[in-house]
């Protein structure tokens, strides 16, 4: 009973996941529920099948051939691994023609599973077929899918093999043309339906495996080609968009020791900062961790363009045409440029050099090759839905122009301006589009489905609406065949319909992808066979899925979409002789389906869609940082990676995960907010004032890694103190500089202003500092008073004593040598240059001879007429000398009464 439960909870399972939702899917699990059920009450159940007598003589055409399989037929035994279903499988793995050509055998490959615990032992092998065409899709896929369909036993053998447990066995098989009783002519090629089935005993019972696939029998004349074309995009993964999106690389702003930036979910590398454990470990300087950051995004680039490089190379196919995102293969060449000047190689380092050189000699093959071509993107593959709703179409302009203008300066043969609208267009977005200077579009075939009955496959080539003002426009368009590109990711569904719209899918296997495609290609040409209409097959974008439901990036080749099986599809599609490949340029060129088809919804909200609040975030985190960087005279370092993480956070794969992208935006705007603080005014203690005019001395930080120039400028609230003067100032990287502010004070008292840095243009940066200061204008008056005073004072005292030295030293100066009536050298008179002047003589002659000698009296005496002349003389200068001097008259005991008043 534990058994039985649990294979019926493994079959709900597979129910309700969906991942195996068909008819045939399903009986299937049935039948091996029911098998089980059956051994575990003891009981056997057997099959009763009709038995085919072969004809007596040889191998019949139509008839079963009575030889058993050797045992050296047997290709290989492999073992399985476990899965769980237990029940044994066939599949038929290989067919060694794509499409059989007239007289050519029917050769496959049969691969039997035995996961049971017991041998399962094969008793028969039995090919059969269609008898004639299907004529429609539906009857192709619905034999796919296990319908009951008239089948004709082709080949048949008995067969002794048994398949150990645990292990499966390859049975080759070749029916010869001759048993197969098809014909190539008009009426009979295209698509026939095959089923293997292996008659076995397992257990107590026995059972019948099948398995069914298709092969195509190749027209016997020469009949024009479709045109048929596959459109391949190349586009990032949320991982590729995260790595351009992260922040914690981008950081070039020295943090405080109290600041820390937030990391990303995606790594939780910080910018240098100090360990809390080891706070005296410096940090490493801007120029270390932007080699190491530019050393880790080439480590990270590597993985994006290695792919790009490699499905180049394996798709470079005629018919294909792929969408290349502009920025990979920019950032191809800047790597690979940038390798050249870097520091010693590194494993790593080599690995990614290698990438982007084959990345871009893959790229140059392919855009060169005449049969392929190369399609142009919005930068990073922009969301143009989501910008069109947020009313961005100027942004959407200019993430086409910059990508083409990037892949140009590449030199890359790219053609622009053809948009691969993702899933849930909208008339809106076509608008804005062509406002973008789109010229053509391609939407998904099941999103416009012709209108009204149709018995053929409208052509690929047709038109969309669009509202340009009051009038509604047309604009080319190519239409993918869904169904048809379901089959190309390795998905059956219905006719019309895609993996994203359809109600049954089942999973096919790499072979039955390819022969699908082919068959429902050549059954389309059958449709209308006069009528040459274009067809457009689609891989989805990565995370993006539409066609298909797995991401064509995250593949083995046990899936259809794998690069190898991809090529090989599209190989085989590509030579089959009713197909013209032909480039998306060259389906653009056809004349235009006639057939109506479904009208776009006027404006449609996809799932994952990017909201309008958080791209407007991301415009104007990035409209921040360019006013930082505009402040300095190399904005590029700022504004490049600002740049790059703003257009990433438009790319269409966030839709995938839409979390991730507001975790980014919101660490975007954390690096904004960071180069804002990194521009601030350092705190101050209090300022004093004491003059009416002064300058207050403002210091500026600046933790960005280049020179930046600003303007300070000072607000207060109380008229006290006015500063109507703004002062620019530069600011070396990580330093700070002093700006001295002049102010103007009219009273006293403690005063709060505010300190704003501000751009040339006088906007502001970062939050204002609050700084106190401390007026006190009216002390500069009070002391000016008091220490005029103090000087007026001591000037006057000053004044007073040079007048009375002065007055001493006149009189002094009036004496000479006898003048005085006490010692003989009193009252000596000393003018400067005259020590020997004839005063002295005559003042000596006319002094009563008490300063002269007696020797030298009777000398005198003889000259005394001339010395009276010449005393005359000498008293006119003495009396000027002592009115120049302000002096009073001069005492009796300096010149003698007598003698003065006998020269006046």
């Amino acid at each position: 009973m534990a058994e039985r439960r649990s294979l019926r909870e493994r079959v709900r399972e597979k129910l309700n996941s969906g991942s195996l939702r068909s008819r045939h899917t399903f009986a299937r699990l049935t039948l091996a529920a029911s098998l089980l059920m059956a051994g575990s009450m003891g009981t056997s159940l057997n099959l009763v099948h009709a038995s085919i007598t072969p004809r007596e003589g040889g191998t019949p055409t139509r008839s079963i051939a009575t030889a058993r399989i050797p045992a050296t037929r047997i290709a290989t035994v492999l073992p399985t691994s476990p899965t769980q279903d237990s029940s044994p499988s066939l599949e038929i793995s290989a067919l060694t023609r794509a499409f059989l050509s007239p007289e050519e055998d029917l050769s496959l490959t049969l691969t039997v599973r035995n996961p049971s615990t017991e041998p399962l032992d094969l008793t028969r092998v039995e090919i059969a077929g269609h008898r004639s065409t299907p004529s429609t899709r539906v009857r192709v896929l619905s034999f796919l899918d296990g319908s009951n369909t008239p089948l004709r036993t082709l080949w048949a053998q008995p067969s002794d093999l048994t398949v150990a447990p645990g292990a499966s066995v390859e049975i080759p098989v070749n029916v010869p043309h001759s048993d197969l009783g098809w014909t190539h002519g008009i009426n009979s090629w295209g698509p026939r339906g095959i089923e293997a089935r292996v008659h076995t005993v397992h257990g107590k019972g026995s059972h019948i495996l099948t398995a069914r696939s298709l092969t195509v029998l190749a027209p016997n004349y020469e009949l024009p080609g479709t045109p048929t074309g596959v459109f391949v995009p190349i586009t990032s993964t949320t991982k590729d968009l995260a790595r351009k999106s992260s922040v914690h690389d981008r950081t070039i702003y020295s943090p405080s020791p109290n600041e820390t930036p937030a990391p990303t979910q995606e790594n939780s590398h910080t910018s240098p900062t100090t360990d809390d454990s080891h706070g005296d470990s410096p940090s490493p300087s801007a120029g270390e961790s932007s080699q190491e950051s530019m050393h880790q995004d080439r480590e990270k680039e590597s993985g994006i363009t290695e792919r790009m490089a490699h499905t180049l190379r394996v798709l470079a196919l005629p018919g294909v045409s792929v969408l290349i995102q502009p920025d990979v293969v920019a950032d191809a060449l800047t790597n690979s440029q940038t390798d050249t000047d870097s520091t010693p190689d590194t494993t790593k380092q080599n690995t990614a050099r290698e990438d982007t050189s084959a990345s871009r000699s893959a790229l140059r093959l392919f855009s060169e090759n005449p049969a392929t071509e190369v399609i142009a993107s919005a930068m990073y593959d922009a969301d143009a839905a989501a910008l069109a709703h947020a009313g961005k179409d100027s942004y959407l302009a200019t993430s086409y122009t910059t990508g083409a203008t990037a892949l140009a300066t590449a030199g890359v043969n790219a053609t622009s301006m053809i948009a691969a609208l993702a899933p849930g267009a909208d008339r809106e977005t076509v608008g804005a589009l062509v406002g973008a200077g789109v010229k053509a579009v391609i939407v998904p075939g099941d999103e416009i489905p012709a209108t009204g009955y149709q018995y053929a496959a409208p052509s690929a080539r047709t038109s969309v609406i669009y509202h340009k003002g009051e009038s509604e426009e047309s604009l080319p368009a190519l239409a993918t065949d869904a169904t048809i590109s379901a089959a190309l990711a390795g998905y059956l569904v219905g006719e019309g319909e895609s993996v994203a719209r359809a109600t049954e899918v089942k999973e096919l296997s790499p072979l039955n992808a390819r022969q699908l495609t082919l068959a429902l290609s050549a059954i389309t040409y059958l449709e209308r066979p006069a009528d040459q209409r274009a067809m457009l097959l689609a891989v989805d974008r990565p995370e993006l899925l539409h066609y298909g439901a797995t991401d064509p990036t995250d593949t083995s080749l046990a899936h259809a979409i794998s690069s190898t099986n991809l090529a090989e599809t599209i190989s085989a599609l590509m030579s089959a002789p009713w197909v013209v490949p032909t480039t998306v340029s060259g389906l653009l060129n056809e004349q235009e389906s006639p057939v109506q088809r479904a009208d776009l919804p006027e404006k449609y909200i996809s799932d994952g869609e990017a909201l309008t609040e958080e791209l407007t975030s991301a415009t104007t985190t990035l409209s921040s940082i360019t006013r930082i960087a505009n402040l300095s005279v190399q904005p590029d370092v700022l504004v490049d990676p600002a740049t790059e993480i703003s257009a990433s956070l438009a790319g269409l794969a966030w839709r995938s995960d839409p979390e991730a992208r507001t975790r980014h935006i919101q660490d975007f705007s954390l690096l904004a907010q960071g180069y804002v603080n990194s521009i601030v005014v350092a705190p101050s203690s209090t300022i004093n004032v004491i003059s009416r005019e002064a300058s207050l001395p403002i210091l500026v930080d600046n933790r960005l890694s280049v020179d930046i120039g600003v303007v300070v400028a000072l607000t207060s609230k109380d008229q006290r103190l006015v500063s109507s003067q703004r002062v620019a100032v530069k600011i070396p990287a990580h330093g700070s500089t002093k700006a001295r502010v002049p102010v103007e004070a009219t009273g006293s008292g403690n005063i709060t202003v505010e300190a704003q840095v501000l751009s040339p243009s006088g906007e502001k940066i970062g939050k204002p500092q609050v700084m106190h200061v401390r007026v006190r204008a009216d002390w500069e008056n009070t002391g000016t008073i008091i220490l005029g005073g103090a000087l007026c004072v001591v000037l006057m005292v000053g004044v007073f004593r040079s007048l009375s030295h002065g007055r001493r030293s006149t009189e002094a100066k009036l004496r000479g040598p006898g003048f005085s009536s006490g010692t003989p050298d009193e009252g000596k008179v000393s003018h400067p240059g005259d020590e020997d002047t004839d005063c002295d003589a005559v003042a000596s002659c006319t002094c009563e001879g008490k300063a002269t000698p007696s020797e030298e009296r009777s000398s005198c005496e003889e000259s005394a007429p001339e010395a009276a002349e010449e005393a005359t003389t000498c008293n006119d200068i003495a009396e000027e000398y002592a009115r120049g001097a302000s002096s009073p008259s001069l005492p009796s005991s300096v010149w003698p009464g007598p003698t003065l008043d006998r020269q006046r």
